[in-house]
């Protein structure tokens, strides 16, 4: 997985996803545990925190306009496009958005935050109904 270079990217490669988060942090998704021992070996400092965040996979054509109901952020596809990533807040829970097409945004959270998160989006859900 070759880390991007360009601020709010990602990069995809032998099915793993590195996104962008500031200048030389990148957060690996992968079903691969052998990728983090072959970066560390490549002397990079690597941290697994698998068991600390859990994704939500928002995905439909009424997704983003769901998660904007409470955040800050311009989710709008002219601002965020596939293939890119960001930080923000919905409520007041800290979330990272992984872009994964026009309508499937995943959002990972801090596993002590997903539940009210959860509970959250699904009454935002159930008012568009």
């Amino acid at each position: 997985c070759v880390p991007p270079q360009i601020p709010g990217a990602t990069s995809i490669s032998e099915g793993s996803r590195c996104l962008w988060m500031s200048p030389n942090r990148y957060l690996i998704k992968t079903e691969k545990p052998s990728l983090f021992y072959q970066l560390f070996n490549k002397g990079l400092m690597v941290t697994d925190i698998t068991s600390g965040r859990t994704i939500l996979r928002i995905s439909g054509k009424r997704g983003r306009n769901i998660i904007a109901k409470r955040c800050p952020l311009d989710l709008g596809m002219h601002s965020l496009q596939p293939g890119q990533c960001a930080q923000s807040l919905i409520g007041s829970i800290n979330v990272f958005f992984d872009v994964m097409d026009e309508e499937t945004i995943e959002v990972l959270v801090a596993r002590s935050f997903s539940l009210n998160l959860w509970h959250w989006l699904k009454g935002a859900v159930d008012e568009f109904d």
